[in-house]
C-alpha cells in the first residue's frame, strides 16, 4: 500500500516537473537523474536487507516504465547505503555519473508501520 501510495507520488512528480529530467539522454549534453538509495538506522534495527533491496528494486522498475532516464556511477553502480552522505557529496557522485538531478530514495521503518519511503529530488 505504502509503495502505491510512493509511485503515485512519483506519477506527479513526472506530471509537473521539468521536462529535461524525464527526456531521452542527450549525448552532446548529458542530463538525467541519478538515483541514491539510503536505509535509515531505524530500518537497519527493525527490518531487513531484503525488504530494504526490494523497495530500490520495485522504485528502478517503476522509473523504467515511467522512461525517467537513470544514470549510474561508472565504478559503483546505483549507491545504495546506510550512512548519510551531504548533499554536497550526493550532488558530486551524480555530476561524476552525468546527471543533473539527484533522486534521494529513503528507506525508513517507522514504529507504526513497515516501510516507509520518502523520495527527494536535489538539483
Amino acid at each position: 500500500m505504502l509503495l502505491r501510495r510512493c509511485c503515485l507520488l512519483l506519477s506527479l512528480l513526472a506530471a509537473f516537473s521539468p521536462p529535461s529530467i524525464f527526456a531521452e539522454q542527450n549525448t552532446a549534453n548529458p542530463s538525467g537523474t541519478y538515483v541514491l538509495a539510503y536505509r535509515t538506522p531505524a530500518h537497519q534495527k527493525y527490518s531487513t536487507l531484503d525488504v530494504f533491496d526490494e523497495a530500490v528494486s520495485q522504485l528502478n522498475e517503476y522509473f523504467q516504465t515511467k522512461k525517467v532516464v537513470c544514470l549510474v556511477d561508472p565504478e559503483r553502480g546505483i549507491v545504495s547505503t546506510q550512512g548519510a552522505l551531504s548533499t554536497d557529496n550526493m550532488l558530486a557522485l551524480a555530476k561524476n555519473a552525468g546527471a543533473s538531478i539527484v533522486l534521494l530514495v529513503t528507506v525508513d521503518r517507522p514504529k507504526t508501520s513497515w516501510i516507509k519511503v520518502t523520495v527527494q529530488a536535489i538539483d
